[in-house]
């Protein structure tokens, strides 16, 4: 934990706050994918039903694999450096994904098995990085943190509904990538755990 001092409580705040932040990006980035990236695969870029499942399949793989490892490791150098790539290597994916207007499964498998890959290291290190914040006087900071969940599942469909009608499908994922572009530099402001 940081140090409780004026500067250490401050700074402690802030780690707070960006961890909020950051686990609403996460959380909205699952809310937008998990309802439109498979609409846009079947009905925009015409993958059957089974072909997206077998994409889908593929796409989950880092959640089991990439997450434990990744977290053993955060452990000595931090988790603030897994973050900023985590996000990074999520706007890439996303930005991939809203260019290739058609494609293969394979094509399609790789770049959302590539944006999971950065959803996994955010995952896990957003949730360590958070409880290695706080302690059991923080309830109302607990609180805010699991309750970005539902913000995002709340605010995610309402503001996709209004883009879609503004813009269509397509640009949602344009959008999408430069907010996880803005939590990696949202994460690169974080006070690092291995110097606290």
């Amino acid at each position: 934990h940081v140090a409780f001092t004026p500067s250490g409580s401050r700074q402690k705040k802030k780690n707070v706050a960006l961890s909020n932040t950051l686990q609403f990006f996460l959380q909205f980035f699952f809310t937008w994918m998990i309802i439109y990236s498979p609409i846009y695969l079947n009905e925009y870029v015409g993958l059957s039903w089974n072909q997206i499942g077998v994409i889908f399949s593929i796409m989950l793989l880092p959640f089991p694999t990439i997450q434990y490892p990744a977290g053993k490791l955060a452990d000595k150098i931090g988790e603030k450096k897994f973050l900023t790539i985590g996000f990074f290597i999520m706007a890439i994916a996303l930005y991939w994904f809203a260019k290739t207007l058609s494609g293969t499964v394979f094509v399609f498998a790789i770049i959302l098995f590539l944006s999971r890959v950065g959803a996994s290291l955010a995952e896990v290190m957003v949730e360590t990085y958070f409880f290695k914040q706080v302690n059991e006087e923080d309830v109302g900071s607990i609180s805010l943190f699991r309750n970005m969940r539902s913000v995002a599942f709340i605010l995610g469909p309402l503001s996709a509904t209004f883009l879609v009608a503004k813009t269509g499908i397509h640009s949602l994922f344009f959008v999408l990538s430069a907010i996880m572009l803005v939590a990696s530099i949202c994460a690169m402001m974080l006070n690092d755990t291995k110097h606290a």
